[in-house]
């Protein structure tokens, strides 16, 4: 797919400076940062498991706390 994008100019000429460096084409470039970009947000969504792993409190009682508080105690 062909895309057209506007970048700002001192982005574009980060851009191409980083791409003359690294021997790449831009276009190479923006497909690598599309990518990451994707990869980087498509993480668990969709998906509930492993939703609470690194939070400390156990849903459960999160659950419990929660109602607690509205039925006022």
């Amino acid at each position: 797919m062909r895309a057209l994008i506007d970048l700002p100019d001192k982005d574009r000429a980060a851009l191409q400076a980083l791409c003359r460096r690294q021997t790449l084409s831009r276009a190479e470039a923006v497909r690598r940062a599309v990518a990451l970009y994707i990869a980087e947000h498509q993480s668990n969504q969709g998906s509930p498991f492993g939703i609470w792993r690194d939070r400390a409190e156990d849903a459960l009682a999160v659950e419990d706390r929660l109602r607690d508080e509205w039925r006022g105690r």
